[in-house]
């Protein structure tokens, strides 16, 4: 969250900029990841119910139904198999499930602030559904070889202020385990069914 005790960042006019908590009145939400306006009197305020901007660069993070950001689970995957012979290379991450979870069939945006705006980087990103092993408690993603391929899922990427994106998946996800994969670093989360439960 792109807040402290004293101070709040908030995304305006496509701008991150802070402002003191006591500031802060009110602002409007909607679908997309709100914006806040200056009202008479100069002063740009905003509630607590308000989206923050990301406040850690690099990191994606799920916008929930309150407008607020939940950071992924961040794992460095390790690649485990033999290259070049005739088992397959696999990204490993440890535990069965993520820790952060979502539901099938709810709106899902995920928000994140670059270092720098750089369209380009997402030539990097990729959404990927993991393989759940819950016997040996890590998930996988086999790496884009010619003997196998991960399962890719297409993504729209919005530019909604300076380095800072909104991702959106083309479909819905059904119950499973996902990652935004960046390089080796997963950006990971579940999608659990109506009664919060995943397929096996």
């Amino acid at each position: 969250m792109g807040a402290d005790s004293d101070k709040i960042s908030l995304l305006v006019d496509g701008q991150v900029k802070p402002f003191a908590r006591a500031d802060v009145s009110a602002v409007t939400l909607g679908d997309e990841p709100a914006t806040a306006s200056a009202p008479a009197g100069g002063s740009n305020t905003a509630d607590d119910g308000a989206m923050s901007v990301p406040e850690t660069a690099n990191m994606i993070y799920a916008r929930d139904q309150a407008g607020k950001l939940v950071p992924l689970e961040k794992d460095r995957a390790k690649l485990k198999g033999v290259m070049g012979g005739l088992g397959e290379m696999e990204w490993k991450i440890d535990g069965a499930k993520s820790a952060v979870r979502r539901k099938y069939g709810q709106k899902m945006i995920f928000v994140v602030r670059l270092e720098k705006a750089n369209d380009k980087e997402f030539k990097t990103f990729q959404l990927v559904e993991l393989e759940s092993n819950t016997k040996k408690d890590h998930r996988q993603s086999p790496l884009a070889t010619a003997r196998s391929r991960p399962v890719l899922i297409p993504f729209e990427v919005t530019k909604i202020g300076e380095a800072v994106y909104s991702l959106k998946p083309q479909r819905n996800l059904p119950p499973g385990e996902y990652a935004f994969q960046h390089r080796n670093d997963f950006h990971c989360f579940g999608v659990d069914d109506a009664e919060g439960g995943t397929t096996p």
